[in-house]
């Protein structure tokens, strides 16, 4: 089948790898966060880095599992940044960005809800804990920045050794990294 062209995720699968790993990814940060919280003894740095921990680790399979079918997003910033470089597929950008960020608001929700479902609080909640200031901005700032980063990263990633065992079976080759290929 060599030059065959295969066609790519339809935009229904695409918004719906969306909706299905916003919600795994809010549900893995809110629920590592309750979870952290009950088990670190009110050491707030090991809550911390067990939340931190999870996070990164779920997102790295997030990106793997779902990123060559929507680019996993995950975030309506990120899908922002990609429209903005012109990497949505569809003829209609601002709708199809649109689309996305409905997705990705929809599959929040119900990653918060499974969370707290998962822990036997109620679905429907105020927070308890107050979050305002510049602080909050800041760090909120440089973690999307750090999610696009990756993301846009990934993308321009020629393989991964998830994707190379996929598509090829076997691991990629290792290669010196001073000899020119």
């Amino acid at each position: 089948m060599t030059g065959a062209h295969v066609a790519g995720p339809s935009l229904g699968q695409i918004l719906f790898a969306e909706f299905v790993g916003t919600p795994m990814l809010l549900c893995t940060v809110i629920g590592s966060g309750i979870m952290a919280e009950k088990l670190s003894g009110g050491n707030v740095a090991i809550a911390l880095l067990a939340n931190t921990l999870a996070t990164v680790f779920a997102l790295y399979v997030l990106i793997e599992a779902l990123g060559p079918i929507s680019g996993a997003h995950f975030n309506p910033v990120v899908t922002l940044m990609v429209a903005f470089r012109g990497g949505l597929v569809g003829g209609n950008p601002p709708v199809t960005a649109a689309l996305f960020i409905v997705v990705q608001v929809l599959g929040a929700v119900a990653g918060a809800w499974l969370a707290h479902a998962m822990f036997d609080l109620p679905i429907l909640q105020t927070s308890s804990k107050i979050r305002e200031g510049w602080g909050q901005w800041i760090a909120e700032a440089v973690a999307t920045a750090g999610l696009i980063f990756v993301i846009l990263r990934a993308r321009q990633a020629r393989w991964s050794p998830a994707t190379s065992v996929q598509r090829t079976g076997s691991p990629p080759a290792r290669r010196s990294p001073t000899r020119r290929q």
